[in-house]
């Protein structure tokens, strides 16, 4: 029984060893942290430039869109 406990125990170790192993050793370098932080600021950029202060006319142009689209199926039907 108790060499059961200890062979658990020292599963248990081993794994959380492993785990933290992972943990450290995938900490991102300096190169990869510029790369991620340009990503971060190209994404910021476009998120920008992709808002319509007008959200109305957005809803108008994908209702005038959907109401063509639909037509269209209906005429080839």
């Amino acid at each position: 029984m108790a060499a059961k406990r200890i062979n658990s125990l020292i599963f248990l170790f081993l794994f959380l060893l492993s785990f933290i192993a992972v943990i450290v050793s995938a900490e991102p370098g300096p190169v990869e942290d510029a790369y991620w932080k340009k990503r971060e600021a190209d994404a910021q950029n476009v998120a920008q430039q992709s808002v319509n202060p007008h959200p109305e006319q957005v809803t108008e142009e994908l209702n005038t869109n959907v109401g063509q689209l639909v037509s269209e199926q209906d005429k080839h039907h």
